[in-house]
């Protein structure tokens, strides 16, 4: 039997034997025929509240006037990322269970970072990007609306990540597309059914990102004078091209090229092929800063991205108005819980920076276990994001204590400067609770992937390289990144149509609570790992 079909049967069973009970009705009379789950990377509440006099009435505005609206939803877990929240909020469960701790996943036989879904059973379609859900290890919104409904319910999802696509959409979706990080085209899985022909052919096109981000300029709309701190004539411009997708995919720009694959699945009709059956399209937006972008605070940059986004949910809710029907479809609209923003630190006219060097903690950390165990061997396998890997092989070799080397190496790097948390693998992976902050570290990692020892920072405080450092690695060439903060901000969760009324709630609510709402509103099942209660919607 194929891979595909194998998942697809075991979430039905989990789906069918589940005992969790059917989430709370929602208060509409029909089921929607349409669910678009909308999630906005980086969202900042504060961003949109110093721009709202450049706001359309079709877009920020029409959420916020005529949604259901909680101001501030929890994430029980930290450090959160794109990739974890995503997944977090179609689960209903937290990343210690759905196994999405971020896009990337350290691979100790290769030493090395690759995408946390990569399947080498399947492969890319327009990339060489070898990609599967199943490492999404619980089940989603969408593959619980297809076990209801015998298949019949069409599934999407669009982003311009991988992980992001695949982790909304499931394993029985339709199809999940992104943006390929080399050439630039819409691609996929073989994993899923036969990329469409009108997305085919448009991705073939001059009209296609491949072709177009060749011509691609970003530039202001216009002047923000009412924008508090800023210059009455912010001016900056970018070009694009094959060599800069990256830049391409953390730009204003790229919004506009997911809208427009999500229209494009609403034109063709996916969503009409089976009219009695409701559909999922999942829609993921970027609202983070830009690779180029240096400013401390509200950027231009940043504004303009807000105000382009503005523009495409206007674009898309309309689509929706003409294609579906107001009042037939349901938008959901979340963000992701957390910025990433320039650090500012400043004496005079001097710049303090306060970055974390991997290169001086491994140093340090092989040099105090030479010091206590001997030997000549390397003590440290690498350094990521995550935290330190620990050469597993020298420890067994030596017939070591793990858990009392892990113990002794976080000790160390308590001391370092900048440090705020440490935990080792050990601790988070026996489910004792000591505090709230190494349970919001423990939901954070999942077994299959958490370092040695997991590091959070203070506030003001990054890590100096983006993906890993080792000894087999050569440290100018790796990937660096500008000092980035960390921030956690409030995210609101608005329902918008099918007849659910206008309100605003400020009680808070956890992310994990979304897809029990949602599923609710569909008359299905929560997913299979959900564990929260629906939020009452009166």
């Amino acid at each position: 039997m194929p891979r595909r079909e194998q998942l697809s049967i075991k979430y039905l069973f989990a789906s069918l034997l589940a005992l969790l009970p059917l989430c709370a009705d929602a208060q509409i009379n029909d089921v929607p025929k349409l669910l678009v789950c909308i999630t906005a990377d980086q969202l900042d509440p504060d961003v949109l509240e110093q721009i709202k006099p450049y706001l359309s009435e079709n877009g920020f505005r029409r959420l916020y006037s005529q949604g259901f609206i909680h101001k501030n939803v929890i994430f029980p877990f930290s450090p959160v990322n794109r990739s974890s929240a995503v997944a977090s909020i179609y689960s209903g469960t937290t990343p210690n269970v759905h196994g999405i701790t971020g896009e990337l996943i350290y691979d100790r036989s290769k030493n090395t970072s690759q995408p946390i879904l990569t399947d080498i059973h399947y492969s890319g379609v327009y990339t060489r990007d070898a990609l599967s859900p199943a490492n999404v290890l619980s089940g989603m919104i969408g593959d619980e609306l297809k076990a209801a409904t015998n298949n019949y319910s069409a599934v999407f999802s669009v982003a311009a990540n991988g992980t992001d696509a695949i982790a909304a959409g499931g394993v029985s979706a339709d199809g999940a597309y992104w943006i390929d990080d080399k050439i630039a085209g819409w691609a996929t899985s073989s994993f899923y059914p036969e990329m469409p022909g009108y997305l085919s052919q448009y991705n073939r096109s001059a009209e296609g990102p491949n072709q177009s981000i060749v011509s691609k300029k970003w530039e202001p709309l216009q002047g923000y004078k009412a924008i508090s701190y800023q210059s009455a004539n912010p001016k900056f411009k970018y070009f694009f091209g094959l060599t800069k997708i990256a830049e391409y995919k953390h730009s204003a720009l790229i919004n506009e090229e997911i809208t427009t694959v999500a229209k494009k699945i609403i034109e063709n009709g996916e969503y009409n092929r089976h009219r009695e059956k409701p559909g999922v399209l999942f829609v993921t937006y970027y609202c983070g800063r830009s690779l180029q972008d240096r400013l401390y605070g509200v950027s231009p940059e940043l504004i303009d991205t807000y105000i382009r986004l503005d523009r495409q949910l206007a674009s898309l809710f309309s689509v929706l108005d003409r294609k579906t029907g107001a009042g037939k479809y349901l938008v959901s609209f979340t963000g992701t819980g957390y910025v990433l923003e320039p650090v500012s630190h400043t004496k005079g006219e001097e710049r303090i920076n306060r970055v974390f060097s991997p290169k001086k903690m491994k140093t340090l950390v092989d040099l105090y276990l030479k010091a206590i165990y001997g030997g000549n061997e390397e003590w440290v396998k690498a350094i990521t994001a995550e935290g330190v890997f620990l050469n597993r092989k020298q420890i067994e070799h030596r017939k070591l204590n793990l858990v009392e080397v892990q113990q002794k190496v976080a000790e160390l790097i308590r001391e370092m400067d900048g440090v705020k948390l440490v935990a080792t693998s050990s601790l988070l992976n026996s489910g004792v609770l000591l505090n709230d902050d190494i349970e919001k570290l423990r939901l954070s990692t999942h077994t299959n992937s958490c370092p040695d020892i997991v590091i959070s920072f203070l506030s003001g405080w990054q890590t100096e390289v983006e993906g890993v450092y080792s000894s087999t690695s050569n440290f100018s060439q790796q990937k660096r990144i500008t000092p980035l903060q960390y921030r956690p901000v409030q995210t609101p969760f608005i329902l918008m149509g099918a007849g659910i009324p206008h309100k605003v709630s400020d009680l808070q609510i956890r992310v994990t609570q979304i897809a029990p709402t949602l599923s609710g509103f569909l008359k299905i099942r929560a997913p299979n790992s959900a564990f929260d209660k629906a939020v009452e919607i009166k």
